[in-house]
């Protein structure tokens, strides 16, 4: 609406889809008078920021439409934009700019919205341009008529500006600072500061910094000066225990330096932490000055007071076990006979309090009190416990789902009805359900109490479902090709996962779809399928295709992970100039169809680089010509130690044992699930591949055949010599065998 008593118009498209943006409202979520507000107040910004500066919102409810069982009242809102009039520039000019610098280029260009964003960035544009010509003191007004536009300089005096008790660096960062905000208040104070720290370094406890200014013809000449006092310096540092001569574990004054009070005052703050630490809560440490200036001395006094110990640790107004979880029971570190520490009191009053409100008691409050003797030798500690009701969980309700069921949002809940409502519950919700990537923010609030009972509102806000990745390229052997991956989340609304990557080319194809299943079994247990095909004749040797498919699923058990898996993969070749295994053994002819299980018990500290813990994997493939493949059986194990001996210096030891064999028509074991052994991983004093059965071709190549049997162990020493740079010493053994029959360790 143009006035007061015009009629309405409808808004253009482009500002009505800006306006729905900024909204933030959204169908079918639920109707407050707080969201209308905010959306009205969101609106109002945004058009202030497109050029509508007089523009104001009206937002109408319209009368309730019919009453849906499922989705309660419907109402429509109508948004109303009265004075949308947008401002744009016109022209515009500069005065006052100085005569001895070139006038710039107005950085505002016709027909540019004139917000006020916009009109500071053009004024800080033409001002930056003056502070970096030294004219630091320059100030910039503006003015608009009807859309024209008057910048107003005014420039001031170039500026000589001294910097002489600067270092280099400090120089540079100085001079940018007045060239990027000119000569303010903050920027002078900015560089007194860094001068003075810089004397106070050398001793100068009594420096004080001023700036100058004067004038210098047409031109200002700014200094900074700096009146010093005497320079102090430490000739000795001495330490006394209750009048006692004494010296610390580590001293933290070094004599000789400069004199530096903040260096003063931390030595006596971790002199006095050391002594809390150790059970002094009384301790104090002051320090006392000596000497002239050049040759001062310094004596810090230290009265550590009585050793504390405990001598009794209570808790009142705990709840009794009963009423606890199972896994709500906590140690205390406070405990008769130990050394009193504020520090450790404190950590158990958070732990304990944590404690109970994990456990249902969710306002539940702890103090302590600490009661010393008249020797301060022993103090009595007390854990005054305020548990409040045991609260169980309500009704967790869902808002803000479009596509998504309830369910999963609630199967994802680590909290359900009927349960002790748990703080850190409520934080592993919201994290598991920000790990599902369907989600671009979990808020989960309580409703007001119900007796002992609260409900949760779990307001989730859905990401996008459907991503589409291109690709073009160009490659080597393939020359040009092109790929697409399609990426759809949330599947049926149940949190399924499926993709699609297609990629063509002159030489070849390849096609995957992945399904992933995130709640299999009725439980918490993800099933990944993947589908594919390939066509690659890219290579002069041979040709090849491969197809097959892959399900798998990890269970996890308490010493590691279980993965289940079925394959079935059929690979051909054609049109074979040269022998595949002397190009890539992995694409020779091969069929696999069958169940495999492996198991992984993993406890290092590193996966990539392990000081410490141990790694065990097992792992069975069964391949059956009945399911479509050849047969064979095929088992690995593989375990391996490492103990931290010393700050950088790691023992290692591995070992490994691969045992398969083909039955029924399957003669031998096909090329690709055969063992090696020889290279950058297993045998490294072999060339890859290199141990173990094998041939020589026409051209006296060495062609590796591999075997069904594989043991090696090996023992290494990992020495850090440097941060970056470490040496490893390391012996190996191990062989691989045509035939299990044929392993002899020997």
């Amino acid at each position: 609406r143009l006035s007061e008593s015009g009629s309405d118009l409808p808004l253009e498209p482009g500002l009505a889809k800006g306006l729905n943006r900024a909204s933030g409202l959204h169908a079918s979520e639920p109707f407050r008078d707080k969201s209308l507000a905010d959306a009205s107040a969101r609106m109002t910004e945004w058009l202030r920021s497109q050029a509508y500066p007089k523009a104001t919102i009206e937002i109408e409810v319209l009368p309730a439409g019919t009453e849906s069982p499922e989705a309660g009242f419907i109402r429509d809102v109508r948004v109303r934009v009265l004075q949308a009039r947008r401002e744009t520039l016109v022209s515009s000019r500069i005065d006052g700019w100085p005569r001895a610098l070139p006038v710039p280029k107005s950085p505002a260009q016709p027909g540019d919205a004139l917000t006020a964003e916009t009109l500071s960035r053009w004024k800080e544009e033409l001002l930056a341009i003056l502070w970096k010509n030294a004219h630091y003191r320059a100030q910039m007004r503006t003015e608009s008529v009807a859309g024209d536009l008057v910048f107003f300089v005014t420039p001031g005096a170039p500026f000589d500006l001294k910097l002489d008790l600067l270092g280099e660096k400090q120089k540079i960062k100085a001079r940018s600072r007045f060239e990027q905000g000119g000569l303010s208040q903050d920027a002078i104070e900015e560089t007194m500061s860094a001068i003075e720290s810089d004397y106070v370094k050398r001793g100068y406890r009594d420096v004080e910094v001023d700036f100058q200014e004067a004038p210098n013809g047409d031109r200002v000449s700014g200094e900074f000066v700096a009146h010093l006092g005497p320079k102090w310096m430490v000739a000795a540092v001495e330490y006394q225990t209750d009048g006692v001569a004494s010296s610390p574990p580590v001293p933290g004054l070094t004599v000789g330096a400069p004199w530096i009070d903040a260096d003063i005052e931390a030595e006596k703050a971790r002199l006095r932490a050391d002594l809390i630490q150790q059970g002094h809560p009384s301790a104090l440490v002051t320090h006392e000055e000596s000497g002239e200036p050049g040759r001062a001395r310094v004596t810090f006094k230290i009265v550590p007071g009585s050793l504390s110990t405990i001598g009794s640790a209570v808790m009142k107004g705990a709840p009794p076990p009963k009423d606890r979880g199972g896994s709500s029971v906590i140690e205390l570190t406070t405990r008769p006979t130990s050394v009193f520490r504020n520090a450790d009191v404190a950590r158990d009053r958070t732990a304990l309090l944590a404690s109970l409100r994990d456990d249902g008691y969710v306002d539940a409050r702890v103090d302590v009190t600490t009661e010393f003797s008249d020797d301060r030798k022993s103090v009595a500690v007390v854990f005054h416990v305020i548990p409040g009701p045991r609260v169980r969980v309500g009704r967790v309700l869902v808002v803000g789902l479009r596509h998504t069921r309830e369910t999963v949002v609630l199967r994802e809940s680590r909290l359900k009805e009927g349960d002790f409502l748990s703080y850190q519950k409520i934080l592993d919700t919201q994290t598991g359900l920000s790990a599902t990537g369907l989600f671009t923010n979990v808020q989960i609030r309580e409703l007001a109490v119900q007796g002992e009972e609260r409900s949760l509102i779990i307001e989730v806000t859905e990401g996008a479902r459907t991503t589409i990745v291109p690709g073009l390229g160009f490659a080597e052997t393939d020359k040009v090709r092109a790929s697409v991956e399609l990426t759809q989340l949330n599947v049926s609304g149940r949190g399924r996962k499926a993709s699609l990557f297609l990629r063509g080319s002159i030489n070849g194809s390849k096609a995957l779809l992945s399904l992933t299943e995130p709640y299999a079994f009725r439980r918490r247990q993800a099933v990944n399928v993947q589908i594919y095909v390939e066509d690659d004749r890219s290579r002069d040797a041979f040709d090849f295709y491969r197809r097959g498919f892959q399900t798998q699923t990890v269970f996890p058990i308490r010493a590691g992970n279980l993965l289940a898996r079925y394959t079935f993969q059929e690979t051909t070749t054609s049109n074979v100039a040269q022998d595949c295994a002397e190009v890539n053994r992995d694409l020779c002819d091969g069929k696999i169809s069958g169940p495999s299980l492996g198991f992984v018990h993993d406890t290092r500290n590193d996966a990539i680089d392990p000081r410490r813990g141990t790694l065990y994997s097992v792992e069975t493939l069964l391949s059956l010509e009945s399911l479509g493949g050849d047969s064979f059986l095929k088992s690995s194990i593989f375990a391996a130690r490492y103990e931290e001996l010393r700050a950088g210096m790691v023992l290692a030891g591995s070992a490994r044992l691969g045992l398969a064999r083909a039955f029924d028509r399957s003669t031998e074991l096909p090329l690709p699930e055969r063992f090696f052994a020889g290279g950058a991983s297993v045998m490294r004093a072999f060339g890859t591949d290199e141990v173990g059965p094998g041939s020589y071709n026409s051209e006296g190549v060495f062609v590796p055949e591999g075997g069904n049997a594989l043991v090696t162990a090996a023992l290494e020493a990992r020495i850090d010599v440097t941060s970056k740079f470490g040496v490893q010493f390391f012996v190996e053994a191990g062989n691989v065998f045509p035939e299990v029959s044929d392993l002899r360790l020997g």
